[in-house]
């Protein structure tokens, strides 16, 4: 896609600095033969032929034309039954034929049955009928053609046709036919009329000012061009070098909780536990051991670190009260483990 945007600016540009050509050939130019020479008039609205046609000089090209009768009866104009011609040879693609048509029936006869060949060959035939009206049509293309291969080509007007009860007019102003400097030789300034070289001068300057305006823009088109492609190409480039990587999905970590720290406890050194004796009123006073320490082995049996006392029966009454044994399992932690002992409340306690 790139390329063909590179290659339409580039055929563009071409197209712009190569433009055809159009050389003016003028009805009086040397390069247009006519025959019957005595059957043709040059015209330019002299007194001297009456029964001429007398268009207005100043629409014609460069005030002049050239007339040609058609006669299909005898010792009219000398040539009776003999059809008009005009032969132009060029080198180019495009010709054109520009005439004046006579709309009246009497001087002249307007009425028109004129053939336009390429290199022999009939491409068009104007059949025009007078309208018998005063005055004339100016500046009328009566022929084109934009197709030609390039090369040398002849351009053959013929005016009537032989065996025709119709007498046909035909004045020719001008032809323009078009080149292509890069495909042909345009024709020497010395086989040009003064009306072709007028024109072809002022083409040439038109020519270089289109040359001069359109330059620099198509070079900056290409310029534009080029860099986008360059620009293009690299980022290709680099696309396959380094091929998109897939977004990873990250699952996001929870943030961890605070941890516990345990600490051991200290407790005290043994101290004493208080007790009063049942319906004395003595205070006593008993030792109690610290908390045994726990171990990690299993669990211990806090009743070993009790102090021994003796038991009364059930029946003779209580002398004192032990709380129920208990085992203790050791705690995993990552600080040293402990426990607290047990207090003992003696209530019968003999001191005899």
């Amino acid at each position: 896609m790139h390329y063909s945007i590179l290659f339409a600016l580039l055929l563009l540009s071409h197209r712009v600095l190569c433009t055809p050509r159009n050389i003016t050939v003028n009805d009086n130019d040397s390069r247009i033969s006519y025959y019957p020479p005595g059957a043709w008039t040059a015209g330019n609205n002299s007194e001297s032929c009456v029964a001429c046609a007398k268009p207005d000089p100043t629409k014609m090209y460069n005030g002049t034309w050239h007339e040609g009768i058609f006669n299909p009866f005898p010792n009219k104009n000398g040539f009776s039954d003999t059809p008009l011609l005009a032969n132009l040879t060029f080198n180019g693609t495009a010709v054109y034929v520009f005439c004046a048509l006579a709309q009246s029936l009497t001087q002249p006869n307007g009425n028109s049955n004129v053939g336009f060949y390429i290199d022999g060959l009939l491409r068009h035939t104007l059949v025009d009928t007078s309208p018998s009206v005063n005055g004339y049509q100016y500046n009328v293309s009566v022929f084109s053609v934009d197709s030609l291969m390039p090369g040398q080509h002849t351009l053959t007007l013929q005016n009537g046709n032989s065996n025709a009860l119709i007498e046909s007019v035909v004045l020719l102003d001008y032809i323009i036919f078009s080149f292509d400097p890069d495909d042909t030789i345009p024709p020497s300034n010395s086989s040009i009329g003064s009306g072709a070289v007028t024109e072809g001068a002022s083409l040439h300057k038109k020519k270089i000012i289109t040359f001069a305006v359109t330059v620099p823009i198509v070079a900056f088109l290409l310029i534009l061009a080029f860099g986008y492609l360059t620009r293009w190409r690299r980022r290709r480039q680099t696309a396959r070098n380094f091929p998109t990587l897939k977004r990873l999905s990250v699952t996001p970590v929870p943030k961890p909780m605070a941890s516990w720290i345990i600490e051991p406890l200290s407790l005290p050194p043994a101290h004493p536990a208080s007790g009063y004796l049942n319906g004395s009123g003595r205070q006593v006073t008993a030792s109690v051991p610290s908390a045994p320490t726990v171990s990690s082995q299993g669990p211990v049996d806090v009743s070993s670190h009790s102090p021994s006392a003796p038991k009364s029966p059930r029946s003779g009454g209580q002398d004192f009260v032990e709380m129920p044994r208990r085992s203790y399992r050791p705690v995993s932690s990552s600080a040293s483990a402990s426990s607290y002992g047990r207090v003992i409340y003696v209530h019968n306690l003999d001191t005899s």
